[in-house]
């Protein structure tokens, strides 16, 4: 089976190169275009919250909402600037909702919150600012395959200016250090390549930026594929109400019981922390790195089971 990332990338790649900035601009309107709002590139989803604390003056003594099991990174990043709490009241600062998987929480918070959509695709912005919020953060290694890269989607043009002003005062170096480290991290040499370069750069190296744009295709393709698997997955009853709300799309479909070659997680969900039902379970991934064949024989053992 050809490898659906090399007949894209091959199809899509440029013959005229342009200067970084024109690609990250040309990667910025690809996104706008598609989600109708204010979008900025930054090195990594992380990096866009680190971005974002620094926007909204978070303290030390100011406390922000995570949910259980938040992953490492994104308790390094927001810990670095404030306090942190998992339980939710109306004594932080900052709220960060999760939605995992395409499904689509509320959070019961009239602070300021962020939506955390790192692993969605979305066909339009319909979807985006669920809790009334003003900005989103994306990741594009979990939605295209990318080596780096995460999006700040926000309605709110101050956050798109502070941020663009952030990025032309990142330093060069930085961004070398992070892209070196995680080629070492590709590469078995480093246990992960998330330091303090990416805390405090917003900005790419021409490597980085250069995959992104020869990928864009990657996100249109792999949105289609969801689509259509999420509608065989539907026909076939696994799954029995839709989840993917208003034009948003999980990489993967959730499951609370599965064949025991299913692995089980925990799951940063931020839905209701008294209602643990979506807190672990197993996941099926649907995007385009699993074959046609591998997802037609996931499906038939979830049938039988």
């Amino acid at each position: 089976m050809l490898d659906p990332w090399m007949s894209v990338i091959s199809d899509s790649f440029r013959s005229k190169k342009n200067s970084l900035q024109e690609e990250i601009l040309e990667i910025e309107d690809f996104f706008e275009c598609i989600l109708n709002h204010h979008v900025v590139l930054v090195p990594s989803a992380r990096a866009g919250l680190s971005a974002l604390m620094q926007y909204y003056q978070v303290k030390r003594g100011d406390k922000i909402f995570v949910p259980d099991w938040s992953s490492h990174c994104v308790i390094s990043t927001l810990g670095a600037y404030g306090g942190l709490s998992y339980k939710l009241d109306y004594f932080q600062k900052i709220a960060l909702a999760v939605h995992k998987f395409g499904y689509q929480y509320k959070l019961a918070f009239s602070g300021t919150v962020i939506e955390d959509s790192v692993d969605s695709l979305f066909e339009d912005g319909n979807s985006l600012f669920l809790n009334g919020s003003e900005v989103e953060v994306i990741s594009l290694p979990k939605t295209m395959g990318t080596n780096s890269g995460g999006l700040v989607v926000t309605k709110n043009k101050k956050i798109k200016d502070f941020i663009l002003a952030s990025r032309l005062q990142a330093s060069s170096k930085l961004a070398a250090l992070q892209f070196e480290r995680k080629l070492k991290f590709n590469q078995g040499k480093e246990v992960c390549y998330w330091g303090y370069e990416e805390l405090q750069n917003f900005q790419l190296t021409t490597h980085e930026v250069n995959e992104i744009v020869n990928k864009l295709p990657i996100y249109l393709l792999n949105l289609e594929i969801i689509k259509k698997r999420f509608e065989q997955a539907v026909e076939a009853k696994i799954i029995q109400e839709s989840f993917f709300q208003n034009g948003r799309y999980g990489t993967s479909l959730f499951f609370k019981k599965m064949p025991n070659n299913f692995l089980i997680q925990h799951f940063n969900i931020s839905e209701s922390y008294n209602n643990a039902d979506f807190k672990s379970g197993a996941v099926m991934p649907i995007h385009l790195m699993v074959s046609d064949e591998e997802f037609e024989l996931k499906v038939k053992e979830l049938q039988n089971f």
